[in-house]
């Protein structure tokens, strides 16, 4: 179950769809909050180096993810004369 939401935000994403921005940043927050309750991930991690490694790698997950989206004019679209190799017409 927790394989297919992280699919399903990821895809939300890579189609740049901004509904998916919420719900990747509450992927985030939840499992950034399982982890810190928990103390552990997996039952095996459990030491405090690796659960502030998972959690400061959550908080710089969902720091990027606010980044991006709040960068405005950022996305790539599939007229960019980049993508599909012809100068911009004028």
């Amino acid at each position: 179950m927790i394989d297919l939401a992280t699919l399903l935000t990821l895809g939300g994403l890579l189609e740049n769809r901004k509904e998916w921005v919420f719900l990747e940043s509450a992927r985030l927050v939840v499992f950034g909050l399982a982890v810190y309750l928990h103390g552990g991930w997996f039952g095996s991690l459990i030491t405090p180096a690796a659960v502030i490694g998972l959690e400061a790698f959550a908080l710089g997950s969902l720091a990027w993810l606010w980044l991006a989206s709040s960068l405005e004019g950022s996305r790539v679209t599939l007229e960019d004369p980049a993508i599909v190799g012809r100068s911009p017409s004028r």
